[in-house]
């Protein structure tokens, strides 16, 4: 669906030069006990089965990219 949005913006002659993916890319459905769902490093698969890929079209777009990240929260024990 980002690349679907990226195509009409780029049908209709928006300038971009960044992909900005806020915090869904990654993992937000997480134990109680491990803490919120509000930082995380782990790729969420069922959005972006493909990390690697999604980044690698970006890029091939002639798009920066920059992911929504919280570190003050810290890394989980669980992540990737």
């Amino acid at each position: 669906e980002y690349l679907d949005l990226m195509d009409r913006f780029t049908a209709t002659g928006l300038p971009f030069s960044v992909a900005v993916i806020d915090m869904d890319w990654h993992v937000t459905d997480i134990p109680a006990q491990l803490g919120s769902g509000w930082t995380g490093y782990s790729w969420n698969r069922e959005l972006f089965p493909d990390p690697a890929g999604f980044l690698s079209e970006l890029h091939h777009r002639g798009l920066a990219v920059t992911l929504n990240v919280h570190p003050a929260d810290g890394v989980r024990r669980h992540e990737d």
